[in-house]
């Protein structure tokens, strides 16, 4: 099975997201009524448009820290010792985050507040005291969120996954807990905040533990000896990157907010949770993946090709097997409902569209896992799959959605196979012949 520490820890982190979000799975419907169901899940693709202000950044630390981690070695885990231009790197790069950070999490708490309360109260039907203060408040904490997440993504580059896995778990469960809690006690939407409000204090305190290594890097920073530019060493990266994940917003997140105006907050709230049953399951089948990601960009930076190709192979096909095992096992779950708990299954997707989103799910676990063997080399070759993927899901996507539900997520699942899965496969099969 491939379980080493750091596989393990994020596995058990991904577990606990799936129990956490099969337990949601639940509580919503129980506690929330449909409009309220449909404004939790709405309020969760608008969230995701911190993608727009992070712009990859963190994808593009975990690459570069990898890269330069590899030449250092690290001592009594705290301190850093080895070539002193890749020292100097690693502090520019810390120096950079500070700033870059601090700004994308304010413009974002500030156009996201105002920009989704003017969608939502274009489209919903709650009266406005039932849902904007739990809204600024959610997008307070997922900027305070934001802002910590560049930490925790240098910590994962210098090999740090399975203590980041844990803090994630950590806070994932204690925000969960108290979410549940909240959610019984009737405070409806005011539950929504918890989780990224718990996330930014949990975060906050290990981080305030924590700080010897980074803290070495800052000092190192601010007298001014680093080699790292943004617009030499970064931008030509992070660019491809940036649109690639601005891209994934249209695929993956725009199908909420458009059943939401279209078809109401009781549709949104119906494909909301859906869509949240097989992205958990995505996400678990992807732990393979995730934790091994320093480690192909440290073997690719040492040259070690071959090791780069055995370890993809196996990380795939085991992540592959796991997430269609379990999208079997949902749809299975589905048609039981169907039968034995009616009033339950209509808070879910018919099964013609959850079958749908099952195909796309399965397919994503490759196009998912080849984009990160391939970002490993310190390139982005995805951003014409993911520009055109985009526009061809809003086009199909933005007709589909006049003509009811199924009809927009069957044109979705035709654009995922036909176009993103293909075209994908051709654009991997060059990097792996190239280290075969």
């Amino acid at each position: 099975m491939g379980l080493d520490a750091d596989t393990l820890a994020t596995l058990v982190f991904r577990g606990w997201s799936i129990i956490a979000g099969a337990v949601l799975i639940f509580f919503i419907p129980y506690w929330l009524d449909q409009i309220e169901q449909g404004y939790y899940y709405t309020f969760a693709s608008l969230i995701a448009l911190q993608i727009f202000f992070e712009l990859g950044m963190n994808q593009v630390i975990v690459q570069r820290v990898s890269h330069d981690f590899a030449h250092l070695q690290l001592i009594r885990g705290d301190k850093l010792n080895g070539p002193s231009d890749r020292l100097d790197r690693l502090s520019s790069l810390v120096g950079l985050l500070r700033r870059w950070y601090l700004v994308a999490a304010a413009v974002f708490a500030l156009s996201v507040s105002a920009g989704g309360a003017f969608f939502l109260s274009q489209n919903g039907s709650l009266p406005y005291n039932r849902w904007m203060g739990p809204w600024v408040v959610l997008v307070l904490a997922t900027a305070a969120n934001l802002y910590l997440s560049s930490k925790l993504a240098v910590r994962e580059g210098c090999g740090e996954i399975k203590n980041v896995a844990r803090i994630r778990f950590i806070q994932s469960l204690v925000g969960h807990c108290i979410m549940w809690i909240f959610l019984s006690l009737g405070f409806g939407l005011w539950s929504t905040p918890v989780v990224p409000i718990i996330a930014a204090v949990v975060t906050a305190h290990w981080l305030s533990l924590q700080e010897n290594l980074i803290g070495q890097l800052q000092k190192k920073s601010s007298k001014k000896t680093n080699n790292l530019r943004w617009i030499h060493d970064i931008f030509p990266f992070q660019w491809r990157i940036a649109l690639s994940w601005i891209s994934g917003y249209f695929i993956f997140q725009i199908l909420t907010p458009l059943a939401f105006s279209r078809q109401g907050a009781i549709e949104a709230g119906r494909l909301g949770i859906t869509l949240a049953i097989f992205n958990s399951l995505l996400t678990i089948g992807m732990s393979w993946v995730n934790a091994k990601a320093p480690v192909m960009a440290a073997q690719i930076s040492r040259g070690e090709h071959s090791n780069v190709n055995h370890l993809f192979r196996q990380i795939t096909w085991r992540a592959s097997l796991f997430t269609a095992a379990l999208a079997i096992a949902a749809l299975a779950i589905l048609v039981i409902l169907e039968t034995v708990a009616p009033t339950v299954a209509r808070r879910f997707t018919s099964l013609p569209v959850s079958i749908c989103i099952a195909v796309v799910t399965v397919t994503n676990t490759f196009i998912f896992s080849a984009a990160t063997y391939m970002r490993a080399h310190g390139e982005e070759p995805m951003i014409w799959v993911s520009l055109v993927s985009a526009f061809a899901t809003l086009l199909v996507t933005l007709e589909g959605s006049t003509q009811g539900l199924f009809p927009m997520i069957f044109m979705y699942m035709l654009v995922t196979v036909s176009v993103s899965l293909p075209w994908t496969y051709l654009i991997f099969r060059r990097y792996y012949h190239n280290n075969s």
